[in-house]
């Protein structure tokens, strides 16, 4: 769903957290859904919606193998990074937001929930394997376009794929400053409640949505 403004920008639909839909990959991964989860439909179904961009938070397990994840909430399936990118790129003309999802360590996210300063040291390992996967995706899915490279502790950006910052607006329980606090822990509860007026003012640039 491509729209075009007066100012010749083009302005895009896209879910945030776009995997999210899939199990969790531990049990006490269940427990942690209905905070993590932000999309109910598969890629194929968020592309019928009117998706353009897809939002895949990544992180590495201990075989250096890329995962799906949302904060301490690890996805499992069948379905692989590159199965993913693969079907993205078949529809062409889609947008992909690569983020390295490091999640804060425990006493570091007590420290943030308690409004203090929460810092983190990077893991080497986990950034080398994320530089050279960006660069591999980039190199191979030709007909997407790729954004973002960061990791999400501190936004630093990791790799860049050169295709310039478009403006991006989430409209998403966790960045709304307006939205009672259980509105902001669930992100279903948020979609429910303001995705109806939310997505009747896209902006130019990237809108992200939960439950899109």
């Amino acid at each position: 769903m491509e729209q075009q403004t007066r100012q010749n920008t083009v302005t895009i639909i896209g879910s945030h957290n776009s995997m999210s839909y899939l199990r969790p990959a531990n049990w006490w991964g269940w427990l942690l859904l209905p905070f993590a989860r932000c999309q109910s439909k598969a890629v194929e179904g968020q592309i019928a919606a009117g998706a353009r961009c897809f939002d895949l938070r990544i992180s590495f397990d201990r075989h250096g193998l890329a995962r799906f994840r949302h904060g301490w909430c690890r996805f499992g399936g069948d379905i692989s990074v590159t199965d993913v990118l693969a079907l993205i790129d078949s529809h062409g003309g889609m947008y992909v937001r690569l983020i390295l999802e490091e999640p804060h360590t425990l006493w570091n996210t007590v420290k943030k929930a308690l409004g203090l300063k929460a810092a983190q040291q990077p893991d080497p390992a986990a950034e080398g394997l994320f530089t050279r996967r960006c660069a591999l995706y980039h190199k191979i899915y030709k007909r997407t376009t790729f954004i973002g490279g960061y990791r999400k502790f501190d936004w630093a950006r990791l790799y860049d794929f050169g295709t310039g910052d478009l403006p991006l607006h989430q409209w998403v329980s966790s960045m709304d400053p307006d939205a009672l606090w259980w509105q902001r822990a669930f992100p279903r509860i948020y979609a429910r409640r303001h995705n109806p007026a939310n997505m009747q003012a896209p902006k130019p640039g990237i809108n992200l949505y939960d439950f899109i």
